[in-house]
């Protein structure tokens, strides 16, 4: 399928779930044969913190697709990429890929081993790029990176990195909902670097406040989303919308002002963070080493100003904040 014609039905998928999903006759319009599939999410994550004594975890890694659904399972090509992979090929092992029958979205399956002795060096990386055959394209040029809905972009590459440390919730990346969460100022200096906060001596520029609309995220932060908050959160229903569901999972819709348990989670949450700097008011509560602006993807944002580029990622550690938009 050419370059053309997926970015067609990339649009075209788009604006129909936008509009409130496809309908029969749209699907219709197109073979299952010029369906394409990619990454949602380009930097996942997975963490033996709750498992220490686990071999290894098989962490599945989802799959979207552009195009219409079909009556049998289809298998998905995937291969390592050695560029973003710091894992050895005994501490992995690719497991297939898989959409299933009359499925929108599959999975990438990896299982990953809890090596100790590597682990606590420090997080392994595995790099993923997925392959056409002769169910899915992925003739999309990776250099228009087009976009889709949510404000995600294809993608067809993806690096699952994984530790003993804390990891980010799965739900922190759906429909970007960190940026609802956690927010700073943004403050550069003359070298390029970026901060949370101004300067005794006020000599850093201040970044346009809308690119602190991302999102704030930080091992730090959860650490504290994982006393405060139940571990699983079905942000926006990405768990699904049923009612056995939503009665295990109720349903986080930051932006709806009627959601009142969205507002409880908040507001505990800002109480927890209030609380512990009134009690230690010299060592308030901050984001650790890995402060970084992301987008929905989950990648670090780099933004232009003034004829410069600055990648998001802050030094010296800003306070904790949470956004007042979602209180």
């Amino acid at each position: 399928m050419n370059r053309l014609k997926i970015a067609s039905l990339a649009l075209i998928a788009g604006a129909s779930i936008l509009s409130g999903g496809c309908s029969q006759d749209d699907l219709s319009t197109f073979a299952v044969k010029d369906s394409a599939v990619y990454f949602p999410s380009n930097n996942l994550s997975h963490s033996f913190i709750d498992t220490p004594e686990a071999e290894y975890a098989d962490v599945e890694i989802k799959l979207n697709i552009i195009g219409p659904t079909a009556d049998y399972d289809r298998p998905v090509a995937v291969e390592v990429n050695d560029e973003t992979t710091t894992a050895t090929a005994g501490q992995y092992t690719v497991l297939g890929g898989m959409v299933k029958a009359g499925a929108t979205s599959g999975t990438v399956t990896v299982r990953v081993n809890n090596d100790k002795q590597a682990l606590a060096q420090g997080d392994l990386a595995l790099g993923l790029r997925l392959l056409g055959n002769d169910q899915f394209s992925t003739d999309i040029d990776p250099e228009t990176k087009l976009p889709v809905t949510g404000g995600a972009l294809v993608s067809f590459e993806a690096v699952l990195t994984w530790s003993n440390d804390i990891k980010m919730p799965e739900y922190m990346l759906q429909r970007n909902f960190l940026r609802y969460v956690s927010y700073t100022a943004l403050w550069v200096d003359d070298d390029g670097n970026v901060y949370g906060e101004q300067n005794e001596a006020a000599t850093r520029k201040r970044l346009s406040a809308k690119y602190s609309s991302y999102g704030l995220y930080s091992k730090n932060l959860a650490k504290i989303l994982r006393e405060v908050w139940p571990e699983v959160l079905n942000v926006f229903g990405y768990l699904g919308t049923d009612a056995d569901i939503l009665e295990k999972y109720p349903m986080i819709n930051p932006g709806n002002v009627q959601d009142l348990y969205t507002k409880q989670l908040f507001h505990k949450l800002e109480t927890y963070i209030y609380e512990y700097n009134q009690a230690h008011p010299d060592d308030i509560l901050r984001h650790s080493d890995d402060a970084a602006v992301l987008n929905a993807a989950g990648n670090i944002v780099s933004v232009k100003s003034g004829g410069k580029t600055y990648e998001l990622k802050l030094k010296e550690n800003p306070p904790i904040l949470v956004n007042p938009f979602s209180l």
